[in-house]
């Protein structure tokens, strides 16, 4: 089972919106609307920020700015989704391998990961840093499959966002999108579709 972090496992939002209009007021820029940095997400930092203040005024002093402000504040709301301690422990029940493959760095996912203990349960976990490509690159999941020794058929990739769609579909596993997040599939085509976080455990199952 292999996992987005942000939107799928973990409400992230919160902090990453008051983190990024912090940033923005300290640039002198307008703040953002909740809609509208939840649309920004999903490709990374330094693309959320860019998106944020435009490419045009993009500098590497914001994404810095941002992301020691959001390090700092990064579990003030976050919060795990409704349903998903019950799907962890699904996963520990029925000794199924789990992975998380995030495109935020791999040190903040870390920090996300055991502040929430989900590091006793999932077995591995990556940031975008981890890999030369991140989603929708297929890199990410080929390299847990193979450390893991996993058939593509016994595997889906599960996320909010169309890179995690087509980061799977790449790869050749199953895809499963997370309609509760903040994304949107895009031109992706998701084979499962959940609605709620319990409504994983059946899928993982089927």
């Amino acid at each position: 089972m292999i996992f987005d972090l942000d939107g799928t496992l973990v409400d992230t939002i919160d902090d990453i919106h008051e983190s990024l209009n912090c940033t923005l007021k300290h640039f002198g820029f307008p703040p953002l609307k909740l809609d509208k940095t939840k649309s920004y997400v999903g490709d990374g930092m330094r693309k959320l920020v860019e998106r944020a203040v435009g490419e045009v005024n993009f500098d590497s002093e914001i994404e810095s700015h941002f992301r020691t402000t959001y390090s700092e504040n990064i579990v003030n709301k976050t919060k795990l989704f409704d349903g998903i301690p019950d799907l962890l422990k699904e996963l520990r029940n029925k000794q199924i391998n789990s992975v998380v493959i995030s495109n935020k760095s791999s040190a903040l996912t870390e920090k996300i990961i055991k502040y929430f203990h989900m590091d006793k349960i999932i077995n591995d976990w990556y940031g975008g840093d981890s890999f030369k490509t991140k989603k929708p690159s297929p890199e990410p999941v080929l390299k847990a499959l193979e450390k893991y020794k996993i058939e593509k058929e016994h595997a889906i990739m599960t996320g909010d966002n169309h890179t995690d769609i087509l980061s799977g579909a790449a790869a050749g596993i199953k895809t499963c999108f997370c309609s509760y997040g903040y994304g949107s599939t895009a031109s992706s085509k998701p084979d499962y579709y959940a609605d709620k976080p319990k409504e994983l455990i059946k899928i993982i199952l089927s």
